[in-house]
């Protein structure tokens, strides 16, 4: 890990930075907080069109509101395929417009709520934000998270094309579930999944866009159930798939036990996170309380 790839200027010391942090409530099964949420993970190849991407993830959007789940976690980059042909200026949109405001619409639509990546206008006209929404079964941005670290490596520079985040992981609630995010290169710097842990993340979702290459399918799998264990939460991640991504979409329980895989295929995955569960291997060992803040963030 290169130094100056840690974001210590977000991640600090202490690792309670408020800046940034949303804190909202939303609940999909009426009005009481949920000892189980039901989440689904849409496993797809998108393409350069985002208006084809909309049509593929409503498709996705209707399985899983016909197997009941709460949220549906989309990959990163489901807006359009981050390739040569990708243009700053010409594809992207604020978050209350274009492709974003099309997905807000479909989550009120079938009362579910939605999480994907998009392409986010920022300051600089020749670059975007990688930018995972969180969209309530109403309408309403629950929740907006700029990708912190950049993947500059494996010759991919996504510098190039993207602006880093300046603002910590945000945690939001649905149906008394705490939620925290992260966007795929995040996966590889344990301070952000510990930071949302600290701030009482019971799950943390992770739209990805992992590349595929040699044992690239198991760093991720191995990372999402390192992440699982050593914070005692639920992780789950929804990655593309297709010839340059490795797909095997997949989530673990707090115990590192694995809950769904989707393999390599496009197709939806749909596990149950229980609050029990989460209640019982905390319990059995109360690792997060053994935390020396004195000496460590």
């Amino acid at each position: 890990m290169q130094k100056n790839t840690i974001r210590e200027e977000i991640f600090n010391r202490n690792g309670y930075n408020e800046r940034g942090l949303i804190l909202q409530t939303h609940y999909h099964q009426g009005e009481e907080d949920l000892e189980y949420l039901k989440i689904s993970l849409a496993q797809l190849e998108v393409g350069r069109e985002p208006a084809e991407n909309l049509k593929k993830a409503e498709n996705f959007i209707k399985k899983a509101d016909s197997e009941d789940a709460d949220i549906i976690v989309f990959p990163e980059m489901l807006m359009r395929i981050a390739d040569n042909s990708f243009s700053a200026a010409d594809h992207t949109s604020t978050l209350d417009s274009g492709f974003p405001l099309q997905l807000a619409n479909l989550a009120r639509w079938y009362r579910i709520t939605v999480c994907a990546g998009v392409w986010e206008q920022s300051a600089d006209p020749q670059k975007a934000y990688n930018t995972a929404v969180v969209f309530a079964a109403n309408g309403e941005l629950l929740a907006r998270y700029r990708k912190l670290h950049l993947f500059d490596a494996q010759a991919v520079r996504e510098s190039d094309l993207m602006l880093a985040g300046a603002e910590p992981p945000p945690l939001f609630s649905v149906a008394g579930f705490n939620i925290g995010l992260g966007i795929c290169y995040d996966l590889r710097f344990p301070e952000h999944f510990r930071y949302l842990s600290a701030k009482g993340a019971e799950l943390i979702l992770l739209p990805a866009a992992w590349y595929s290459g040699k044992i690239k399918e198991e760093i991720w799998l191995t990372l999402l159930r390192a992440r699982a264990i050593e914070n005692l939460c639920f992780i789950a991640g929804a990655d593309l798939t297709g010839s340059q991504f490795s797909g095997r979409s997949a989530a673990f329980d707090p115990a590192g036990m694995p809950l769904a895989d989707a393999g390599r295929a496009e197709t939806l995955i749909t596990f149950t996170a229980s609050k029990k569960r989460l209640r019982e291997i905390r319990s059995a060992l109360s690792a997060l309380t053994h935390r020396r803040h004195d000496i460590f963030m």
